[in-house]
């Protein structure tokens, strides 16, 4: 589960190609199953069923823009974007629990890597749009856990105008 709240700017070259960047700051949530568990958090040989992985981030964007159609009530239409971002990740929190039980939470910079980096698209009507995110680089560091977070991510955003 991810928020996100940021900034984009766009620059039209004609009426259906645009050129911008967009930044952005926001957290992710990850629950991850037993199988994906670090080495550092086993308890006296018991596996915790509950593992959390929260973080924040900073993410920067540079995209392209496709109109395939005018229209709609702030004259963005149907439009398609497609980009490459890349992404800071710092304060980075482990829970560990069992049954909605929090046993043990700790802050842990070393658990995930700090730069990571991927492949986004979006398409939409207006104000509206569903965005797909593939993360290319690993997430979580090798030495610590067997198994890696989810590459893909999907998603909605809604566009808030300021300015023409």
């Amino acid at each position: 589960m991810s928020f996100v709240a940021g900034i984009r700017y766009k620059h039209n070259f004609c009426k259906w190609y645009s050129l911008g960047g967009n930044l952005e700051l926001g957290g992710t949530w990850y629950r991850l199953n037993s199988e994906v568990f670090p080495s550092s958090v086993i308890l006296t040989e018991q596996r915790w069923p509950h593992y959390q992985l929260s973080m924040g981030h900073l993410t920067a964007e540079i995209c392209q823009r496709f109109r395939l159609a005018a229209g709609g009530l702030f004259g963005y239409g149907v439009f398609f974007d497609m980009g490459i971002y890349g992404r800071w990740n710092f304060g980075c929190r482990q829970t560990i629990g069992d049954k909605g039980i929090r046993v043990r939470e700790h802050d842990d910079q070393h658990v995930v890597n700090r730069l990571e980096w991927g492949v986004r698209a979006r398409i939409g009507f207006d104000l509206v749009s569903v965005y797909v995110q593939y993360r290319i680089s690993r997430l979580l560091q090798k030495r610590e856990f067997s198994g890696e977070c989810p590459h893909l991510e999907v998603g909605a955003q809604l566009t808030l105008p300021i300015g023409k």
